[in-house]
């Protein structure tokens, strides 16, 4: 991974700028891609496409923002926690923003929730409904489901994999069962393991080796 100099994103609101992170090269050596379509690639970092002004609180998409180079490299992503994903859906529930744009910030949700409670552990397998608040949960089953909805074409082994981690375990068998394509036989067998055990947990189904 070889670092950039930073690119710095202007708020909206306040004009408070902030630098992030600008890659010249990188790649996916030791990498981890997760159910939920989340990959952690430790030599090529992903800027979170929603910011946090560090100034104002405002949120804002860095696509919709002019940037300019910065003077530094920095190594900041902005990864937004799930209770800064529930903030943001709150501040644009109050404004029209386009379905394109609240997809983008409901799939942080959900990386954001497994986050907080799956991703952070050793074992995959182990128990952990007993600790996830109610409040928690349901913001985040809300989520998919909007998701899901206002996805007319949405990927079915994707939809699957939601249905499970918010425990409808039934209905994504069965949505698994319409998967015939041979190349999707490895993560739909996994899938189906983790669904017919009644767990809701992401799992790590590919982990590239570092050279």
């Amino acid at each position: 991974m070889l670092p950039g100099n930073a690119r710095l994103v202007t708020c909206p609101k306040c004009g408070r700028k902030k630098e992030l992170l600008s890659l010249m090269s990188g790649n996916t050596f030791g990498a981890t891609f997760w159910s939920d379509t989340k990959r952690d690639a430790p030599m090529l970092p992903q800027v979170s496409p929603i910011q946090r002004c560090p100034n104002c609180g405002t949120f804002y998409f860095i696509k919709d923002q002019e940037y300019e180079k910065g003077d530094d490299v920095s190594f900041e992503l902005g990864t937004l926690t799930l209770e800064e994903c529930k903030e943001a859906q709150e501040q644009f529930a109050t404004s029209q923003i386009p379905e394109e744009d609240a997809n983008i910030l409901r799939i942080q949700t959900i990386f954001a929730y497994n986050d907080k409670y799956y991703r952070s552990r050793e074992d995959e397998n182990e128990e952990v409904s007993e600790n996830i608040s109610e409040e928690d949960f349901e913001f985040f089953r809300t989520t998919v489901l909007n998701f899901i909805e206002s996805q007319k074409d949405i990927d079915i082994l994707f939809k699957a994999e939601l249905m499970r981690e918010i425990g409808q375990f039934e209905e994504c068998i069965s949505i698994l069962s319409d998967i015939k394509d041979s190349n999707l036989q490895n993560i739909k067998a996994q899938i189906l393991e983790h669904a017919e055990k009644g767990i809701c947990g992401v799992f790590a189904f590919v982990k590239l080796k570092k050279r």
